[in-house]
Formats: structure tokens, sequence, C-alpha cells
């Protein structure tokens, strides 16, 4: 939720109160690229849970730098999981040049899958 402002799909119920309690809606887009996202955790969370050196959120700062984009959903039925980013960075004519996975660990993966 720290880097896509959303809950993850297919997340147990118990972990998704979780979730509720230490997040609030937020009305602006609160992913990290600033694009989606309708849910914020709150900063009390994110210095607790120590999350802004968590290795993923790191990797995912890095590639934003580099003008990638967190793709928010793969289309109809896919999951949004919480153990990877798809990201995606534009090239001429507005079409992807590139897509990459970031893992849990922060490892980079050509491709979505």
């Amino acid at each position: 939720m720290h880097i896509t402002g959303k809950y993850p799909s297919h997340l147990r119920p118990k972990y998704t109160r979780m979730l509720t309690q230490i997040s609030r809606p937020f009305r602006k887009p609160s992913s990290l690229d600033g694009r989606t996202g309708y849910r914020k955790l709150d900063d009390d969370a994110i210095r607790a849970l120590n999350l802004n050196q968590h290795e993923m959120v790191k990797a995912v700062r890095k590639k934003l730098q580099e003008g990638f984009v967190i793709q928010p959903s793969r289309g109809y039925g896919t999951r949004n999981g919480y153990g990877k980013i798809f990201m995606f960075k534009m090239g001429p004519e507005s079409m992807i040049s590139s897509r990459i996975t970031v893992n849990i660990h922060g490892a980079i993966k050509d491709g979505w899958s």
C-alpha cells in the first residue's frame, strides 16, 4: 500500500483490516509516482515499520528517478499482489518501451510475470 496507494488484491480479511487501521482515504493520488492510489499509510506506521528503508521501496524509488512509472493494474481479473510491483517506461510515440518487475527483495527483472 505504501508504494501503490491501494490495497493488494486477494489479501486475507485480517490483514486488510490491519491495513485499514494504519491507513486513511486520500483524495490525491497516493502512489509513490503520484499517478494513482486512493489510500495512504499513516506516517507513524511508515516510521514504525521502517518502510522507507525497505529494499522494495528503495528499488522502486530508484526506478522512478530513471523515468519508470508504476503499473496500477495488468488488466481485468489479474492480481495486484504485495510481493511484486510492475513498472514501465514510455518510449517514443507513447508506446511502452520497457517493462520491469520489482520483487519484495528489491530485485529487478525484465518483463511482467
